[in-house]
C-alpha cells in the first residue's frame, strides 16, 4: 500500500514539473525547441510557432528538419545531427527554415542534448536566432562586393586600395600589362619602391593627404626596370568600417606624354624656322587672327612680332585687295583648298611704307 502511494506520488510530481516546463517553454519570448531521441519536437514556443506561422498541433511529433529547406535538410542529416547526438551540443549552425507560407528565413542555432529534469530519457533544448535580416545585408555586401571586384578586374587602369602610410590593400589585375607583376607582388612592394625618385616626394604628400582630386602625373618602375608614366586620381574610402584608406585610379599616359614631347619638339623645330627665316612667317586662328609672327616682319613690315599679333592680315591689305585675301584665307581654313599639294594663294597688297608684297599660305 505504501508503495503504491509512494509511486503515484512521484508519477504526479513528473507530471506537474512537466507541465510546468511546458508552460515555461511556450510562453518564453524566444524562439525555443525541443527534440527528443529521435529527433522528434516535444516542445516548441509560442514565439517559435509565431514566427513560422503553424499551430502547436501541427508540429509537435514532426521531424525538426521537415521545416528546413533541401539544403539545410542535407547539412543537418549528414553533418550536424550525427555530431550533436554523439557530443550533446552545437553552436551557432547556420540553417535556412521554410515557414507555413514558403518564406525562408535564415536562422542561427545552439543546443544541448541532456537527460530531462523528469529524469524520463533526453531531450534537447534549443535556442534559435532569426538572422534573416543580417543574412540579407551580408549577401547584398557579397553581390556589391563581387560586382565591383569584376569591374575592378575587367578595367584596364590599375585600381589601387591604399592606406595613408602607402601600403597597398588590394591591386587589380591591371598591374601585370601596366607594370610587369602580379597583384601579390604589388602588395609587397611600397608606394616609394614603385615610384621613380624624382617624383616620390610629391605623390607620397599626395597619399598621406588622402586625396588627388586633381589627375596627378608621375613616373611608376615596371618590374624590369623600366619606368612608365601614369596618372593617378583618388579619394578618401572607409571600407569595413577602417577609415583612412584611399582608392585609387592609375592610367598608363605614357603614349599621351611621348605625344606631347613630340609635337614640343615640332614646335621648337617650327619656332627655330620661323624665327630665322627672311620671309614672315605668321599663324592665323579660326577668326582669321594672327596668333604668331616671326621677326622677319621687322623687315617685311617694320612692325614688331608683338604690334601684329591679335590683328587681321586682312585689316593691313588695299580695300581693293582684302575680299580676295578673306576668300582666300578662309577657304584654306575649311579645308577648301587640297593641303596635301601645299596649294599657294598669292596676292598683292599695298600696305604701311607703299609697298607690294606676296603672300603664300598654307
Amino acid at each position: 500500500m505504501t508503495t503504491t502511494f509512494h509511486a503515484a506520488d512521484d508519477t504526479e510530481k513528473k507530471a506537474l514539473l512537466r507541465a510546468e516546463l511546458d508552460h515555461r517553454m511556450a510562453v518564453t519570448p524566444a524562439m525555443l525547441h525541443s527534440i527528443d531521441e529521435n529527433g522528434l519536437l516535444i516542445s516548441v514556443s509560442d514565439a517559435w510557432l509565431a514566427k513560422l506561422g503553424y499551430t502547436r498541433e501541427e508540429v509537435l511529433g514532426r521531424r525538426t528538419i521537415d521545416f528546413l529547406t533541401p539544403e539545410s535538410r542535407e547539412y543537418a542529416v549528414k553533418e550536424v545531427l550525427p555530431e550533436f547526438f554523439r557530443t550533446g551540443h552545437c553552436e551557432n549552425v547556420q540553417y535556412q527554415m521554410v515557414c507555413k507560407d514558403g518564406r525562408v528565413i535564415d536562422i542561427l542555432i545552439s543546443s544541448v542534448f541532456e537527460k530531462t529534469p523528469t529524469g524520463e530519457g533526453r531531450a534537447s533544448l534549443a535556442v534559435i536566432t532569426d538572422v534573416t535580416p543580417l543574412k540579407k545585408i551580408e549577401r547584398l555586401l557579397a553581390e556589391s562586393e563581387a560586382r565591383y571586384r569584376f569591374i575592378a578586374e575587367q578595367s584596364a587602369d590599375m585600381i589601387l586600395l591604399t592606406g595613408h602610410d602607402g601600403r597597398r590593400h588590394y591591386v587589380s589585375p591591371a598591374c601585370r600589362t601596366l607594370l610587369g607583376y602580379e597583384p601579390e607582388e604589388m602588395l609587397e612592394i611600397s608606394a616609394q619602391e614603385a615610384i621613380h625618385p624624382d617624383d616620390a616626394t610629391k605623390v607620397l604628400e599626395a597619399l598621406a593627404a588622402g586625396s588627388m582630386d586633381t589627375p596627378l602625373p608621375y613616373r611608376m618602375r615596371r618590374k624590369d626596370g623600366d619606368y612608365v608614366w601614369v596618372e593617378a586620381v583618388g579619394r578618401p574610402v572607409t571600407i569595413a568600417g577602417q577609415p583612412h584608406q584611399s582608392l585609387i585610379m592609375v592610367r598608363d599616359i605614357s603614349k599621351c606624354v611621348a605625344a606631347e614631347q613630340q609635337l614640343k619638339e615640332s614646335e621648337a623645330r617650327y619656332r627655330l624656322l620661323a624665327d630665322n627665316s627672311t620671309d614672315m612667317v605668321f599663324q592665323l586662328d579660326r577668326d582669321l587672327v594672327r596668333r604668331y609672327v616671326s621677326p622677319a616682319c621687322r623687315e617685311v613690315f617694320g612692325y614688331e612680332p608683338e604690334e601684329l599679333c591679335g590683328d587681321r592680315p586682312v585689316s593691313m591689305a588695299h580695300p581693293d585687295d582684302a575680299e580676295h585675301l578673306e576668300r582666300a584665307l578662309r577657304s584654306l581654313l575649311n579645308g577648301d583648298t587640297d593641303r596635301q599639294r601645299s596649294s599657294t594663294v598669292c596676292f598683292t597688297a599695298p600696305v604701311i611704307g607703299f609697298g607690294w608684297r606676296r603672300c603664300c599660305a598654307r
